[in-house]
């Protein structure tokens, strides 16, 4: 034979044995997925080597991630980064901005977001259940105490600056009535009733003075009494000692008199009226959330992300304990089929392994160069 074309066929040879001999034992790596045997005798190098070790391998995998990769430090370092923190703000801002933009209502978004229903009717009920609960409780704890031990010192001040103006409004009322036709009118009657009850002594005025003029004389003395700074005076002391007496009183004095179930009901409607969210549930969120917008966008916000992040960072380590992230990786390998692992692996690595290949089939060829030299040599071909 031409030693030339001998050295080519050894080439050749050692490249094919070299190549070959690589891709058959990558495709050993996943083949067969099950043993083989013939007859009772298994064959050897069967199954595959991740077949056989499948389930060591989603262990090693689950150990690894659990303790290497998805560790608290390094997930509490990457929660901390500046960019995490700017990715949740600017997630949160866009989420505020479709609500506040939203057709639906306020009962209508929490009914597909939290599954509650019928929000309206609940909340006023709860609202309704709370102010008469708090309203029991209030009566029955405070029954053997001072009204003045009950209320705030605020509020005794308030009321106790509030009598003169009450004084004032009183006798401008009782001016204002008595200046007018039907006060007269109202003060004639009296002057007939009294001078009825007087008998003949009555009788004798009415004739002297006649019951017009007994009232045109009357009603100016009424009016000059009740437009006087004492009598404006005498008024406020009588409220303030009646104050200071309702105050001694235990307010069980006072309990007794209150209808509870009217009192519940009067804050219960204040509540509902003056409180935001309440008077909104059924109305569109594009009709009110957006006078809230920038004030939640600039203050609310910023706080809640850092407060998120901050929690977060610092209860990570614990949620890792309690979701047992190596028994999750575990459990996933472990379930994954074999294809499936060896498709992962292939769309990973598909390139070095014809590498590997192709090396072996390089390596091969240069073995079989050496060989067809080493023998040409010892022959004496050349």
């Amino acid at each position: 034979m031409d030693p030339w074309l001998f050295i080519v066929f050894m080439v050749v040879v050692g490249a094919a044995l070299g190549g070959l001999t690589n891709a058959l034992a990558i495709r050993m790596l996943f083949k067969p997925y099950r043993a083989l045997y013939i007859g009772k005798w298994k064959l050897p190098l069967t199954p595959g080597l991740i077949p056989k070790r499948h389930q060591e391998i989603a262990v090693q995998l689950g150990n690894m991630v659990g303790t290497y990769l998805l560790t608290a430090e390094g997930l509490e370092k990457q929660i901390k980064e500046k960019a995490f923190t700017t990715g949740v703000t600017t997630w949160m801002e866009e989420e505020l901005r479709k609500v506040v933009n939203s057709e639906q209502t306020l009962e209508e978004f929490i009914a597909e977001n939290t599954g509650f229903q019928n929000i309206e009717s609940v909340l006023f009920q709860r609202t309704d259940t709370f102010i008469q609960a708090g309203l029991n409780q209030f009566i029955e704890l405070n029954q053997e105490k001072k009204i003045d031990d009950i209320l705030p010192p605020e509020l005794t001040s308030r009321i106790e600056g509030y009598i003169p103006e009450v004084s004032a409004a009183i006798l401008r009322k009782a001016t204002t009535y008595f200046e007018s036709s039907e006060g007269k009118q109202k003060l004639s009657v009296m002057v007939d009733e009294f001078l009825d009850h007087k008998g003949r002594l009555g009788s004798m005025l009415q004739m002297f003075l006649g019951n017009e003029r007994l009232v045109d004389k009357i009603q100016p003395e009424i009016l000059h009494f009740l437009q006087n700074d004492r009598t404006n005076q005498l008024v406020t002391e009588l409220l303030e000692k009646e104050w200071q007496k309702l105050k001694e009183q235990p307010f069980s004095e006072v309990s007794s008199l209150i209808n509870e179930e009217k009192v519940a009901a009067f804050f219960s409607q204040l509540v509902k009226g003056k409180a935001p969210i309440l008077r909104s549930l059924t109305s569109p969120l594009n009709s009110w959330a957006q006078r809230y917008e920038t004030q939640i966008l600039s203050t609310w916000i910023p706080t809640a992300s850092t407060m998120m992040i901050e929690i977060a960072a610092r209860r990570i380590g614990k949620l890792l304990e309690t979701l047992h992230i190596e028994q999750i990786i575990t459990q996933q390998v472990q379930s994954f089929s074999i294809q499936h692992l060896e498709d992962l692996v292939m769309s990973v690595a598909s390139k070095e392994l014809k590498l590997i290949t192709y090396l072996g089939a390089l390596i091969g060829g240069v073995v079989g160069l050496f060989q067809g030299l080493f023998v040409l040599l010892i022959n004496g071909g050349f």
